[in-house]
């Protein structure tokens, strides 16, 4: 979740406004002007969702591309998910994500053959200001605050205000695998987020067997395998890049689908050599778990819970 995604339009996390913002210099950028406060982004609902997909899906088809929905903890809930049918133990989440593919919409925006993804997210931010109030845009997202209908309490302020879902569309011209990479497994309570599983991919991309150390990068936002020397894409497909990681043809995305699975498939689990990088980044996250886990009781207990 960007968390300030949507401050440039008054619209803010409840714990973001707070008394130590609204005192901070009139310089200071992250200063709160209580008379800009236009409502209060809140966790998007189990319950909810389908009814923002159906509001928002139509809008993008009439562009184009209805986008992917399917990633991050709400994309757990969207029948095309690919462990859907395992269920998902999350009931909220910070915000919906919805890649979109920036050439799919570009010629019903207007915008000519040849047009960056710069200009297309300004193209998509513009149609969606037609239909929701607050839009905003960060790096490769746009953003919009979806109507909740229904208030928050803000003693700061003392004052009650609009409640909004945040919803963040990622536009760029490899959505249509990019997605992929941001697809989890919530169908159990795993302890490992879906950061930490993009900390563990990077971990192994830096060692892919048959190749000097840290020849590659991975690149989990854009969802690409990259050469570390040149920045050149070398592959995308996250199946591809699964057979490369485990040096197994049998290898697929759902081998990557949450830290367990990369750790089941892979030889010394948690203290495999390869996974150097992501035990330096896990222990200062979980200072208590990392090195207890890898034993023999471990994997039979995550066997069980993978129904391996």
């Amino acid at each position: 979740m960007s968390g300030h995604a949507l401050e440039s339009a008054g619209i803010y996390e409840l714990g973001e406004i707070n008394q130590g913002r609204i005192d901070m210099p009139e310089k200071n950028r992250k200063k709160i002007y209580p008379a800009n406060v236009k409502g209060v982004i809140v966790r998007v609902t189990r319950t909810a969702y389908p009814h923002i997909a159906a509001a928002i899906q139509p809008i993008l088809s009439n562009l184009g591309h209805e986008g992917h929905w399917t990633t991050g903890s709400a994309g757990s809930w969207n029948p095309k998910h690919p462990w859907f049918k395992l269920g998902s133990v999350k009931e909220t989440a910070g915000d919906i994500d919805v890649h979109v593919n920036a050439e799919g919409i570009r010629q019903a925006l207007g915008l000519p053959k040849g047009a960056d993804e710069s200009a297309i997210r300004a193209g998509l931010a513009a149609h969606l200001q037609q239909h929701f109030q607050a839009v905003t845009q960060t790096g490769e997202q746009v953003h919009i605050a979806y109507p909740a209908k229904t208030t928050v309490s803000v003693p700061v302020l003392g004052v009650e205000l609009p409640a909004y879902y945040q919803v963040d569309f990622p536009t760029t011209f490899n959505a249509d695998t990019t997605y992929k990479h941001h697809e989890h497994d919530y169908s159990q309570d795993f302890k490992w987020d879906g950061q930490d599983q993009q900390m563990a991919m990077a971990s192994l991309i830096n060692s892919i067997p048959g190749h000097p150390e840290k020849t590659h990068l991975y690149h989990g936002m854009g969802g690409a395998l990259k050469h570390r020397g040149t920045g050149e894409v070398q592959d995308r497909d996250i199946n591809s890049i699964a057979k490369r990681v485990f040096n197994d043809p049998n290898a697929t995305q759902d081998w990557t689908a949450t830290v367990d699975r990369i750790l089941l498939h892979l030889p010394g689990g948690i203290k495999s050599p390869r996974l150097a990088q992501f035990r330096g980044d896990m222990t200062k996250k979980y200072p208590d778990r990392v090195f207890t886990e890898g034993t023999a009781n471990w994997f039979r207990s995550i066997s069980n819970k993978l129904g391996i």
